[in-house]
């Protein structure tokens, strides 16, 4: 039985544990790694939570700086330490990647599941199909997650048929594809332009329940935006019981996908209605048929929505806005919106480059060259 001092201890590092974690996710990483740092006996839990919040929140260099320390310290390593910090690898830091990788040969920790879907995933995202796809098949019996990483690698790296092939073996050996694997399935059906397919995976969403599902809802809804069919999209989108902001901005994408505006409009008034806060998509999205003086109006209207809803104004939303402007030939809230741009990137610059040039502007469009 431990003593009483032993006890305060285990106590005081899950507290500390906890603490990490809250930190964390509040996004108070500083907090986070006081707390850590102060720590005089760092156990492996809470190495992982401090390297799960630096990934997190978006810091992988420096997660991966501490996994580094970590291993030069000899500290005994779990399953989520590598999960972790291989999730850090996937933007661009496969070369580390490989490395982990040989560290999990050594361990038998590479039996598990989980960290073959993570390391799938990290090769996948750095573009490394082969490496993926060779890890994929040395082994068997996967779940049903490591199935639905590499169809969704597929799928980012456009390897649409890949995924299906993948997505029919997977039937084949009569396992239940879950919500993220059929939305993957219907991204590539209707990227390969196969509507009778996307049919076929419809019907197998409302055998299998899932229709219902956001993310399937949304794949739905993005697949019939795509064939042009929006009022098949409005009808998943009436049989969803439970609808989040993803679905209603793929809704929106829909409609501005095929030149409705009014429609978006009335989508992105509805998101204010239902106490939801609308994001960058929602606005870029809503903007996307607006390309010609008779609907400038309406695209002022949604820069007034994003102003008063104060949406984050990212590149994204800047660029966009500024397209918008010279599409309708407002060249006068063009330029504005560029003046006011904190980071003008080369997008930007081509934008009013091209816009002026294309209303006539050549001296204007020659003189923005020069300044670039």
């Amino acid at each position: 039985m431990p003593s009483y001092s032993e006890m305060l201890l285990m106590v005081s590092k899950s507290l500390r544990q906890l603490l990490i974690d809250a930190y964390s996710k509040l996004g108070l990483v500083k907090e986070a790694y006081k707390v850590f740092d102060r720590a005089m006996e760092k156990n492996v839990l809470l190495w992982n939570a401090m390297i799960r919040g630096f990934c997190y929140n978006g810091l992988s260099e420096t997660s991966l700086e501490l996994f580094v320390l970590m291993m030069n310290k000899g500290c005994v390593m779990q399953a989520s330490t590598f999960t972790s910090v291989l999730s850090a690898c996937s933007a661009g830091k496969k070369d580390l990647g490989k490395t982990i990788h040989g560290e999990l040969v050594k361990r038998p920790v590479l039996t598990s599941m989980i960290v073959q879907s993570s390391l799938m995933t990290m090769y996948l995202k750095n573009g490394d199909i082969e490496a993926a796809d060779a890890l994929f098949s040395s082994h068997e019996d996967h779940d049903i997650v490591a199935w639905g990483a590499m169809i969704s690698g597929f799928c980012q790296n456009k390897k649409f048929d890949n995924a299906l092939s993948l997505f029919h073996q997977l039937m084949a050996k009569g396992l239940k594809p879950d919500s993220a694997v059929i939305a993957s399935a219907l991204s590539a059906s209707s990227s390969l332009g196969c509507l009778q397919l996307g049919y076929q995976f419809h019907g197998l969403t409302i055998k299998n329940s899932t229709a219902a599902d956001v993310f399937v809802g949304s794949g739905l809804i993005d697949m019939y935006a795509k064939f042009g069919m929006p009022k098949s999209a409005e009808c998943v989108l009436s049989d969803m019981a439970y609808k989040n902001l993803v679905v209603y901005n793929s809704m929106i994408s829909c409609y501005g996908r095929n030149g409705m505006v009014d429609d978006s409009i009335k989508v992105l008034a509805k998101i204010s209605q239902l106490g939801l806060t609308p994001d960058s998509i929602s606005i870029t999205s809503s903007l996307a048929s607006v390309s010609s003086l008779a609907a400038l109006a309406k695209g002022k209207m949604i820069h007034g929505y994003q102003v008063r809803n104060q949406v984050l104004t990212d590149a994204l939303v800047e660029n966009t806005l500024l397209d918008m402007y010279m599409k309708c030939g407002c060249l006068r809230y063009a330029r504005r919106v560029f003046d006011r741009m904190t980071f003008k990137n080369l997008a930007a610059w081509n934008t009013v480059i091209a816009g002026y040039g294309s209303h006539g502007h050549c001296l204007v469009a020659f003189e923005s060259c020069l300044k670039r």
